[in-house]
């Protein structure tokens, strides 16, 4: 397993009033299976400020990347925690969530 992508939401609402920022927040994680990957990815999908996120287990940190309109780590950390895991902020990137 090298890297697993997913859009947590699709569609958008027809009237924007106040459009957030995305941001790329890093996490060095410890999921490292596809079964742990079972585990996380309804979390992940679930959370309506995660635009979209990428598991890549082909490094030893086991890098999750998620672009978010609400960038806090704290979130992140919480979610994986009940699952069982832990995850460390090592980065954030500015605006737009492009690239992820």
């Amino acid at each position: 397993m090298n890297c697993i992508a997913a859009n947590a939401k699709s569609g958008s609402s027809p009237l924007i009033l106040k459009q957030k920022t995305m941001e790329i927040l890093k996490f060095k994680t410890t999921i490292q299976s596809d079964a742990d990957l079972q585990k996380i990815t309804p979390l992940l999908n679930k959370e309506e400020s995660f635009h979209q996120w990428k598991l890549d287990t082909s490094t030893p940190e086991n890098i999750l990347n998620i672009s978010t309109n609400d960038p806090d780590p704290q979130v992140v950390i919480n979610l994986l925690k009940t699952a069982g895991f832990q995850a460390e902020l090592i980065q954030v990137f500015g605006a737009g969530g492009a690239g992820l």
